[in-house]
């Protein structure tokens, strides 16, 4: 019986870990890939510890605090308005439980794991840049372009916003950005050497300039945050922080004054065309605005538990929810009702408009306790049994979900499966460090 349950052990292991690893490049790549990689991983994971009866891998503040909440919004989806919408959605959530335990027991059970997974989000930022700079220098997406016209007409300008292999959707600087604190983070803890050096700060640079010609504002504005906190925070990497802070400078002085097109949409579009409009100031934009105050609208009046996941989408187009809500009408006669979208934009408002004040005291209980974490981390940073880059790493984790969590700027669909995928991805490393800086709280 123990060289079967070893077995099964060492196999699951090995093929979860493997599966891990072409998550971060299958999230530039495709969506459902990637939700089907962590639904494999999660699955295995409660075979693993119902075959092994491993239920002591289940007695932690995080999984009760997880299943509290996923059992709270599972509940609410019978009583909302397309149930079966929402139970789909809220039901499958738990599966983001079993994959952050799952990475938690691999980097606790293999040694390798850690570095393996630099060399893996190494390998899907090196995937990602490619495409990215092949747009930026022939103008050319080789996912929806025809490449033929390159070798015909030539180079053509770089569109306004690039999206490499993401292709339609524009959430390059989103991967780009969500996918920095864990690569951050794994560095820290490698063993350094020239290549390791050399290929963290190409990428990273990298990283930082196409960021701006991504176009997401948001993404700047994380990474600003991010990157603040770090220089501030770490504890030694002194030339790190110098290189960045020297590089940051310089890209922003030089992108922002030789590129206008960039110029136009972060400063000029920012502030005089979406902030400041039509003689009257918005909270980002008119259409940020909208959904703002359609999804308070709805809160209003599911004020408890909410109106269940992914019904923002169902109720925005209530007229009691989006009366007063501006409505454009094009010249072909076509409407574009403002306070309809697939989410409003904000993960507070999404969260206080589909789970209620129930799902909101959740979520202000996750920003505190990362919050917490930093403040604890700092403040005991000259610990000496606080082994420095374990305390970066687990530095660089918290700042990342703190950063995720930022009250005031537009955020993308809580419940997406691509968001949840990059906000679950670190989940496991940064819970993985839990025991290496626990003394912190002693002290």
């Amino acid at each position: 019986m123990t060289f079967r349950s070893n077995t099964i052990k060492f196999d699951c292991l090995k093929f979860i870990s493997i599966l891990f690893y072409f998550i971060p490049v299958s999230l530039g790549y495709s969506h459902v890939i990637s939700d089907i990689l962590l639904s494999i991983i999660a699955s295995s994971f409660i075979l693993f510890i119902i075959i092994n009866k491993k239920w002591d891998l289940l007695k932690n503040k995080f999984t009760y605090l997880f299943f509290l909440f996923w059992t709270i919004i599972v509940i609410n989806s019978f009583f909302a308005e397309i149930f079966i919408v929402a139970f789909r959605l809220s039901f499958f959530y738990i599966r983001y439980l079993f994959f952050s335990l799952a990475v938690y027991f691999l980097i606790k059970n293999n040694k390798n794991f850690l570095s393996n997974s630099f060399y893996s989000v190494s390998f899907a930022y090196i995937v990602v840049l490619l495409f990215s700079y092949f747009q930026l220098i022939t103008g050319y997406n080789i996912i929806l372009d025809n490449l033929f016209d390159l070798f015909d007409k030539g180079f053509k300008p770089y569109p306004q916003r690039i999206s490499g292999l993401f292709g339609k959707e524009l959430v390059l600087g989103g991967y780009l950005i969500r996918m920095f604190p864990l690569y951050l983070a794994l560095y820290f803890i490698q063993k350094k050497n020239l290549i390791i050096n050399i290929s963290f700060y190409s990428i990273s640079i990298l990283v930082i300039i196409m960021n701006f010609f991504a176009g997401e504002r948001s993404s700047l504005f994380l990474l600003a945050i991010i990157l603040t906190l770090a220089i501030f925070l770490i504890k030694d990497f002194l030339k790190l922080k110098k290189y960045l802070l020297i590089f940051i400078s310089v890209a922003i002085i030089l992108i922002t004054g030789t590129e206008n097109e960039i110029k136009r949409r972060f400063f000029i579009q920012t502030f005089f065309m979406q902030i400041y409009d039509n003689n009257k100031l918005y909270f980002f934009s008119e259409q940020h605005e909208a959904h703002f105050k359609t999804a308070y609208n709805i809160f209003k009046d599911n004020m408890i538990f909410g109106s269940g996941a992914k019904m923002f989408s169902v109720k925005c187009h209530d007229a009691k929810y989006n009366k007063d809500i501006p409505i454009i009408t094009y010249a072909d006669g076509n409407k574009l009702y403002l306070s309809c979208t697939t989410h409003p934009h904000n993960t507070y408002l999404q969260i206080l408009a589909e789970t209620g004040l129930v799902g909101f005291f959740f979520l202000i209980l996750v920003l505190g306790y990362f919050f917490k974490n930093i403040f604890l981390l700092y403040k005991n940073r000259n610990i000496n049994k606080l082994n420095t880059k374990y305390y970066n790493f687990s530095l660089i984790l918290n700042i990342g979900f703190f950063s995720y969590l930022f009250p005031l700027m537009p955020t993308g669909n809580f419940f997406s499966n691509w968001l949840s995928v990059a906000y679950y991805l670190p989940v496991g490393d940064r819970k993985s460090t839990r025991l290496n800086s626990s003394h912190v709280k002693r002290s």
